[in-house]
């Protein structure tokens, strides 16, 4: 339940709240099987997350990519330190090389060398903690044409995508290695019919000071970070410019025309995202965008009886962007269209 009273002063409350359900992999009874694919990422989570796990458990997953290898993240993660931990193997057993252990609190990647990774979970007889959030996805071999890379994509190039390809960028040569300082640089996929989709996989964006205080830098102000254009740089569509942005959810853009520009400025280095650009033919989908459309818009004062559903969902104050009116009181009930599901609820924007 979310409650909004409105302040009975000259303030005005300006809020936009996003609603995303989300399921996950929890299961802890055998080996679950699971498939990393290159156009969406999905996640893993410990059994009852973000609630504690139980004790004595031994949960194993294995992830195998469609194609290329298996990158996952640990998003977050708790765990009792030394006695409760998580492994990552390279290969289809607990027999292939331990890529990473971890324990207590932390953050991470690992990827696989082959098409296969298996996680293990264990834990003790005793204290549990919140557990984990893992992220996974495919990402193309680094010998692939279809991997893409700053700085070695020059400035200005334009690829083309055949229908039903898809092709990746990455901000830096490998998953938390770092890029090094651009200004303005473009580089543009482009279909000659059908449609793009474009997809976040990974957002984590961390600046990396270069004799520069990245802490008195407002790198968003200064756009600085990684922007995402419709067309050649007509409409801006998203644009990532603080790791605080780094979701939890896997962001998708439909561009509304045949091409689509990103544009990487920053005068510090940095890693991070990947990002998968599909062309998928056919009709346009229903797009699940960064910046909401008034279809996916709650804007009442309450509503008792709202579902969320496995996409993105937007809750504004009545008015919004505009003021609200003095003297109310909202509420609104969500619940989630799978007991199984967890509704998480991000505040995007609030002004008072």
């Amino acid at each position: 339940m979310v409650t909004n009273m409105a302040a009975k002063w000259v303030w005005s409350l300006l809020l936009l709240v996003k609603i995303h359900f989300d399921s996950g992999y929890a299961q802890c009874v055998n080996t679950l099987d699971v498939t990393a694919h290159l156009d969406y990422s999905g996640h893993i989570k410990s059994p009852n997350y973000p609630y504690n796990y139980n004790n004595r458990a031994n949960c194993e997953w294995l992830i195998t990519a469609s194609t290329g290898v298996v990158v996952i993240s640990i998003d977050d993660m708790l765990l009792e330190t030394n006695f409760d931990n998580i492994y990552f193997y390279d290969g289809s057993s607990s027999s292939g090389t331990l890529l990473g252990s971890y324990t207590a609190e932390t953050t991470g990647i690992e990827i696989s060398s082959g098409t296969t990774m298996l996680v293990r979970f264990t834990t003790d007889s005793s204290v549990t903690r919140h557990g984990f959030k893992l992220t996974y996805f495919a990402l193309y071999s680094a010998s692939s044409s279809n991997l893409h890379a700053w700085p070695y994509s020059p400035c200005g190039t334009t690829i083309n995508i055949n229908t039903n390809d898809i092709q990746q960028l990455k901000l830096s040569s490998a998953p938390l290695s770092t890029s090094p300082s651009l200004s303005n640089c473009d580089v543009t996929f482009s279909v000659s019919a059908s449609n793009l989709n474009v997809t976040i996989l990974w957002s984590d964006l961390a600046f990396t000071s270069n004799g520069l205080n990245v802490t008195s830098v407002n790198l968003c102000d200064q756009q600085y970070g990684l922007s995402v254009w419709d067309g050649n740089g007509s409409t801006l569509l998203y644009w990532l410019c603080n790791a605080d942005q780094s979701s939890d959810d896997t962001v998708i853009i439909y561009p509304t025309q045949t091409s689509v520009m990103f544009r990487y400025n920053s005068p510090i280095s940095t890693t991070g995202p990947i990002i998968s650009i599909q062309n998928y033919g056919g009709t346009a989908a229903t797009a699940t965008v960064p910046i909401p459309t008034t279809q996916s818009i709650v804007s009442s004062c309450g509503d008792r009886s709202m579902i969320s559903e496995s996409f993105q969902q937007y809750l504004t104050s009545p008015n919004y962007p505009n003021y609200y009116s003095n003297y109310l009181s909202c509420i609104w009930t969500i619940t989630s269209h799978d007991l199984n599901g967890v509704i998480t609820l991000n505040i995007i924007s609030l002004y008072t």
